[in-house]
């Protein structure tokens, strides 16, 4: 084997190391750069002017093959970045609470009919309900309008907020106040948990459970509306 021969061997086992790892991943180009460049080298027969020519022709080549590849690698990266945040609040929604003992049940529930697919549609026509990649609570407040002296939300020491659908019937508590006062109130504001409720929202009604411990027992039915903010995260 010639010295040029082994300088040209040599200069491409270097080439084949420097790209081994971004090629980890394209199996059929590495396939082909050892087909098409590594393997021809070893039996060219020395004649520079040949062998220089069909080197120049195979490299560039391999390496227009490698760009392409890479363009559209780089572009499915690009459109995973793409997200788009999509604020969601559900209607103003009425419900009652019957008179309670004291202690902890299940306070009152209620429903909410929704097409996701559409609020989604109105922010990106591109979007849809297969494109939802997290939704998270931003808020939830509770408003009760016929208060007496004696029955208020002060009544309750503490509450939580669970989530279910028509498709998932299972309770996801996403909302809960741990320690609320001994004081008249007409308004609650429920923190938030840092939960994700995504697999909901492929369905087209959403029930929601109030759930709390009352300090004493209660003999007003007390009317009150709630309003729950969504944040859907969504990408292309």
């Amino acid at each position: 084997m010639g010295v040029f021969n082994q300088f040209l061997i040599s200069h491409t086992t270097n080439v084949h190391t420097h790209t081994k790892n971004r090629l980890s991943t394209h199996s059929t180009l590495h396939t082909w750069y050892k087909k098409n460049i590594f393997a021809p080298l070893l039996n060219t027969h020395f004649n520079p002017k040949i062998s220089i020519m069909k080197i120049m022709r195979l490299s560039l080549s391999f390496v227009a093959l490698l760009a392409f590849s890479t363009f559209f690698t780089s572009c499915d990266k690009v459109k995973d970045l793409i997200t788009f945040n999509v604020p969601l609040q559900t209607a103003d929604v009425s419900f009652t609470i019957a008179p309670q003992p004291a202690g902890t049940q299940i306070l009152s529930g209620f429903q909410f009919g929704i097409n996701v697919d559409s609020v989604l549609k109105k922010e990106n026509s591109s979007l849809g309900v297969g494109n939802i990649k997290k939704v998270k609570v931003k808020s939830v407040s509770i408003t009760v309008t016929n208060p007496t002296s004696t029955d208020h939300f002060g009544v309750l020491s503490a509450c939580e907020v669970g989530l279910a659908s028509n498709a998932i019937p299972t309770y996801t508590t996403f909302a809960a106040l741990t320690s609320n006062p001994d004081a008249y109130a007409t308004t609650l504001t429920i923190p938030a948990n840092d939960v994700d409720l995504k697999d909901y929202f492929g369905s087209t009604v959403l029930y929601y459970r109030l759930s709390g411990t009352t300090r004493r027992a209660t003999t007003t039915t007390l009317q009150c509306k709630a309003t729950i903010q969504f944040d859907i995260e969504a990408g292309l």
